[in-house]
């Protein structure tokens, strides 16, 4: 068994989810992160869709790293908080 496969089967259950009832924001985290190392980047963005901004955030920061200013990372820190919160709206809601 690839160590894919294992992390595939020893997920960690969402202790948010278990007490709550509801989608905690990050819920579908970790099975994109698995579908990305498959490379079936398509069921990531299924499973997660933020793992598209996350993989944009990045690049941004480690390409464009001498041309940001203090300003642009609270941008981009809210853009993804934005993001995250209306996933798991999203979820709770669908």
């Amino acid at each position: 068994m690839s160590w894919v496969g294992w992390l595939e089967n020893h997920l960690l259950p969402c202790s948010y989810k278990q007490f709550l009832g509801v989608s905690c924001p990050l819920c579908g985290t970790q099975r994109a992160l698995i579908s990305l190392l498959k490379g079936d980047f398509i069921m990531a963005v299924k499973i997660f869709p933020p793992v598209v901004l996350w993989g944009a955030t990045a690049l941004v920061l480690l390409f464009g790293f001498p041309f940001l200013q203090k300003r642009h990372y609270k941008i981009i820190i809210a853009i993804n908080l934005l993001v995250l919160l209306l996933n798991a709206a999203y979820q709770n809601i669908v």
